[in-house]
This record gives structure tokens, sequence and C-alpha cells, in this order.
């Protein structure tokens, strides 16, 4: 499919920089990723919230900031604070023992339309055209709530004249239903991806296993351009498979710091992704380790 592997920044260079945040971002674009890779909840005022998780507690000063904001559950979601008070934030190493960034201090969380200024900006400077992956995260969740995740992204990606197949974004969820709805209810003509999960991890209403076959993929074609996989299904049979529907493979994630089983070193790992399995791109915390590899 493509002829160069894409360098997908994984939540930016979130190898070196705490997660989803503008200089997260920003380093990755410097790196040399080709897409750089945000996730976006909304707020209780509605803003496009730049962040991985549906509640605060794993990588922000949340509890010392606003310690009496947790549901029963708690946790303290993203959607119960409004963006006044989420930007007194700051993303921090997570707390569930993941390594820390290694080059920046805790930052300050931000909106899509800030990440969608600051990329154009760094694309108008350096005159590279580094495109936007977007993740729509829990699309369902946001409907029980209430909420509409799709609507409100189309509308902030419109605002940056972000609607047609050519433009520098791709839209990505683990919803299959949410995907279709964006295809065929919106009509939108922007690229979609289908990440594909476990089933275990409970993502959506919907059964990975049975999307990863044949019959699930010429599906998924019906409505998408790619599939996203993690690294254990990214070998060259699925690539095939999928290749010979039309739809391009990438997967996630590579880390430098806990590299796929059975490899020792990095080049080793990236040669089996890249050279063997044929992936199309591949998401990564560290984009300047995977742009060396590809420049050699």
């Amino acid at each position: 499919m493509n002829a160069r592997p894409l360098i997908i920044g994984h939540r930016g260079a979130c190898g070196y920089a705490a997660e989803n945040t503008l200089a997260s971002a920003a380093l990755a674009h410097a790196q040399g990723a080709d897409l750089v890779e945000l996730d976006v909840v909304l707020s209780r005022d509605g803003e496009l919230v730049v962040c991985h998780d549906l509640h605060l507690d794993e990588l922000t000063d949340i509890r010392t900031r606003f310690p009496a904001r947790a549901r029963a559950d708690g946790l303290t979601y993203v959607l119960d604070l409004v963006w006044a008070e989420l930007s007194a934030l700051q993303v921090e190493p997570r707390h569930d023992g993941t390594p820390a960034p290694r080059l920046f201090p805790p930052q300050p969380l931000a909106t899509l339309d800030e990440h969608l200024d600051q990329l154009a900006s760094l694309n108008r400077a350096t005159g590279r055209r580094v495109e936007l992956y977007l993740e729509l995260k829990s699309p369902a969740w946001h409907a029980a709530a209430g909420r509409d995740l799709c609507s409100a992204a189309l509308a902030c990606l419109a605002r940056h004249n972000l609607t047609r197949a050519t433009d520098p974004v791709i839209v990505e969820s683990f919803d299959p239903a949410a995907l279709k709805r964006l295809r065929f209810d919106f009509k939108t003509a922007l690229r979609l991806t289908q990440l594909l999960g476990k089933n275990a991890w409970n993502e959506a209403a919907c059964d990975y296993e049975a999307m990863r076959t044949e019959a699930g993929l010429r599906d998924i074609a019906i409505y998408a351009s790619a599939v996203a996989t993690n690294l254990e299904h990214a070998h060259a049979p699925f690539v095939r498979a999928a290749h010979d529907i039309g739809l391009e493979v990438h997967a996630y994630t590579f880390r430098a710091d806990a590299l796929p089983a059975g490899y020792t070193t990095t080049d080793a790992a990236l040669n089996a992704l890249i050279n063997e399995a044929g992936l199309d791109g591949l998401f990564t915390d560290q984009p300047d380790m995977v742009a060396r590899f590809l420049n050699r």
C-alpha cells in the first residue's frame, strides 16, 4: 500500500513528553512523525479535550487540585469538569507504573482546537505536511451521558477546514457503530480507521475476533480505509488479508522500552513489523527511533 510506512506519533512523542500535550505533539512533529495521534473526550461545557482516559486520576494532578470531584467509583471524569477547571491541571507520568517521560516536566491539558492550531503553524513553519490521527474515545459512553462526541469532533474539524478525504486528518475509533455513523449518517468524506483491540478490553459492543476474519474485514472496508491492530496481530497473513480487500494496516504501539515478545533489539522488532509483516503505518511512543530505522 504505502511505499514508505507511516510514522504515527502515539499521543505525540509520549516516550519523551507528557502524553497528548502540546509539547508531546510538537516533539513528534520535530522527530519526523508523519501523523500525530491524539485522543479526544468532552468536558462538561462541551470542549473537546485532548486526553486518552475518560477520567483524570491516572495521568493528572486532579486529586491535588480538585480532591472532592470524584464520582462514587472514586474516579474524577473529564465530563464532570468545565474547561476552566481542566486547564488548571497538569499531565504527569502515569500513576500505573508506565515508564516516565524522560525530557519534559508535567504539561497542561489542551483542547483539540489548540492542537490543530499548533499543527497548522508547525506545518507552515517547516513546509511539512504532518497529519492528525484523531481517536474518538468511547463515543457510546458519551452518548449514554447525553453527549454526541462524533458530532462535536466533526464540527471542530470543519471549523479548521478539515472535511475532505484529501485533508490531513484520519479519524479512528474502537467503536464500529460510531465510524458507520460518521460515514453513513453524517456522510463524512474523511478517512476513517477501525481500531481492533481485544474483546476483554470492552472498548465497544462488538467482536474484534470476528472483525479480523475475511468477512469482518470486508465489512470494515465498506466504511473505513484502514484498520489499526495491536502488535500481536500485526503479522504478514493478517496484513495480506487486509490488503487483498483494499484496507491499509496500521499497528499499535511500538515502544523501545517494551519491545514485542521475542525481540531484544529495536531494529529486529522494527524489521519484523515493517519489512516482514508489511505494515502501512506504525504507532510509536518514540517517532525518532522509527524514523532512524526507515532512513537507514
